[in-house]
């Protein structure tokens, strides 16, 4: 018996408004979850299938997900004398809002909460692209790219590819919306000025 309607939609972005969401956020296992949530919805036992983990580890991340109001439970089944429910993520995008980035601007920890968030995210969608290559690089999962690199920008040309770069990024946003035959995918960058060429800590 289904209890909760299957038939659940996720928004195009969710607005993280504070701070203590976006510490549920960026803890790494929390983000494997939300990544897995983004693409269907699923049963803590199912998750853990996929995260390899037992399901008393999973419950306490879940519990912490929901209450931020970042994923919901989307529907219940009754098998036999147990209940099985699965949530979704609610929805495929997940950023700071304009307000919080004002604030974000001036706080030295919170810029390092949102670095976390972006670089955390990357992670897992690079784990999980190598990981597939390694296991069947012909799969269609494993048709992706990771890498860094270093180029020379001359000063009135940053404007422009800083520019070119969030275009591509629109595009491929506004195509994913025209179609229902895609598969989701992370994509991350970074195009600034180097702090410290090759290291990236702070300028000596």
């Amino acid at each position: 018996m289904t209890e909760t309607g299957s038939e659940f939609e996720p928004r195009p972005i969710f607005e993280i408004e504070d701070l203590a969401t976006l510490e549920v956020l960026i803890d790494p296992l929390r983000m494997r979850i939300l990544s897995l949530l983004i693409k269907s919805a699923l049963s803590v036992k199912e998750m853990a299938g996929s995260l390899e983990l037992p399901t008393t580890r999973l419950y306490y991340h879940i519990n912490m997900l929901t209450k931020a109001g970042t994923i919901e439970l989307v529907e219940t089944n009754k098998v036999g004398a147990a209940v099985q429910r699965r949530f979704r993520a609610v929805a495929r995008q997940y950023a700071p809002s304009d307000s919080l980035n004002q604030v974000i601007a001036g706080n030295r920890r919170m810029v390092e909460f949102v670095i976390a968030l972006v670089l955390e995210g990357a992670r897992v969608d690079a784990e999980s692209l190598l990981t597939q290559v390694r296991i069947d690089p012909e799969h269609p999962n494993a048709k992706g790219v990771v890498g860094r690199t270093f180029v020379t920008v001359a000063p009135d040309r940053a404007e422009y590819w800083a520019s070119r770069m969030a275009a591509v990024m629109d595009e491929m946003e506004t195509e994913g919306e025209q179609r229902d035959d895609g598969e989701l995918y992370g994509f991350t960058f970074v195009f600034a000025p180097l702090a410290a060429p090759l290291r990236g800590g702070d300028a000596q």
